[in-house]
């Protein structure tokens, strides 16, 4: 078949009885063979084909990082190069960006809003275009759910694995300022995480008891535990794996997963009572809850997801006690094991952070709602290091992720820039009998 375009160039064969005006006149005597000979002429230029990318969600004042793609086929001869353009077409506000003319670049937002943004290509003949919507939420004070002393810093919290003594580290820049006991409790009470249950700015210390099922918070004030509460307690087969504030109302709220059934559970948390509880659904058991964070930017933790099986991820987006859709970003390789859900960007969105676990390699998903917009690969350790916590430690706007070395007990602290490690800290060490908690 002859491509658009073609010039016809002849007839060949025996099976034309005349060929006038260009015409193969065939007498179906019999079987006969005519061939028509076309030659393809240069393509014309075709307009750069421009995709501006996925829609963008991001939480007030951080920036949208936008990243486009062109492609051109380097028609025509002049000017022989393709020039791109960011523009605002509609949206409530201004839009500034770091260099328009630049694929990869960011946008700042002057307020809250929905924006359509443009991004143009021209080639000196054609200019086509493509657009992006980006949902820029007023976003409420940042959330360290390990920050003890409420000074925007997160904090470490220790236990020891031979005599339950709980120690912390208030953290400033990296460095350990203040260290205090905070405590002791028998070893069948277990250390679940960290979040501000009573919304006065500072973590609590979520426990639980592995005999009876009964639940503990410690009220924290920096390294002083004011006071204990019991706000309840669930059968064994119910594993609390997140602490995060699933409803927006700044109170830290508890995630469980049965692992005998796969259904999920929540405890909307006031204080040292339990406001409302609910069981959003339930997933195959192959599916394991492996961390809150929130991924969409509406202030409202959801729940991540991972098929034991498969590698592949969900995200359950949450309203508090409803399971508003779900999300499939991807998957990887099962030896990548998801350890930390942060924000390493601080654009108000919750990314995820894998290590895996036979060579140490890291990966970082930058993830935008139910989609990842970046992977980074930001290098990797001896696996004697270990991820055991994340979280903002100099205080940037950027989560961080903190290692321990389980064979030496010392402690390193990755300070993020996105999907890069802009440095590491080596703060102090400790024996090995000190587990981050």
């Amino acid at each position: 078949v002859a491509t658009a375009g073609s010039t016809f160039a002849g007839w060949s064969g025996s099976g034309c009885d005349g060929t006038g005006t260009g015409t193969c006149t065939v007498s179906m005597t019999a079987a006969r063979t005519v061939t028509a000979t076309f030659t393809q002429n240069p393509p014309g230029n075709q307009p750069p084909v421009v995709n501006a990318g996925p829609s963008i969600t991001i939480a007030l004042p951080n920036t949208a990082a936008l990243s486009g793609t062109v492609t051109d086929d380097g028609l025509p001869a002049t000017p022989g190069t393709v020039t791109s353009t960011w523009s605002k077409v509609s949206g409530p506000g201004t839009v500034t960006f770091a260099n328009a003319s630049d694929l990869s670049t960011t946008a700042s937002f002057s307020e809250a809003g929905t924006y359509v943004l443009r991004l143009t290509a021209t080639d000196g003949e054609f200019g086509p275009s493509s657009d992006l919507t980006i949902t820029a939420n007023n976003a409420g004070a940042r959330r360290l759910s390990n920050d003890l002393n409420a000074d925007g810093t997160a904090d470490l919290l220790w236990r020891n694995s031979l005599n339950g003594l709980v120690v912390g580290w208030l953290m400033k820049d990296a460095a350990v300022t203040t260290t205090g006991v905070l405590g002791g409790v028998p070893s069948n009470w277990q250390i679940m995480g960290t979040g501000d249950v009573n919304a006065d700015g500072q973590a609590d210390v979520i426990w639980r008891n592995t005999t009876t099922g009964v639940v503990a918070v410690w009220f924290m004030d920096g390294l002083t535990h004011t006071s204990t509460s019991f706000p309840g307690s669930a059968s064994l087969n119910y594993v609390i794996k997140g602490i995060g504030d699933v409803d927006g109302n700044g109170t830290a709220d508890l995630i469980w997963h049965n692992k005998v059934n796969g259904s999920l559970a929540i405890w909307l948390m006031n204080g040292a009572t339990i406001a409302r509880s609910g069981f959003p659904g339930s997933a195959p058991v192959q599916w394991e809850v492996v961390g809150v964070g929130d991924v969409d930017a509406d202030e409202k933790d959801d729940v991540v997801w991972r098929n034991t099986t498969t590698g592949a991820v969900a995200v359950w987006f949450m309203d508090g006690l409803t399971h508003t859709s779900t999300g499939f970003p991807g998957g990887a390789p099962l030896n990548y094991v998801i350890k930390e859900i942060g924000d390493v960007d601080g654009n108000g969105t919750a990314d995820i952070v894998w290590h895996h676990k036979l060579n140490g390699s890291v990966a970082i998903w930058i993830m935008n709602g139910p989609t990842v917009a970046f992977v980074g690969f930001p290098g990797g350790v001896p696996l004697n290091w270990q991820i055991t916590g994340m979280g903002d430690v100099n205080a940037d706007g950027q989560d961080d992720v903190i290692w321990q070395n389980r064979a030496s007990g010392a402690v390193a602290l990755w300070l993020m820039n996105g999907k890069d490690v802009m440095d590491t800290k080596f703060p102090r060490g400790t024996s090995t009998d000190w587990e981050i908690q």
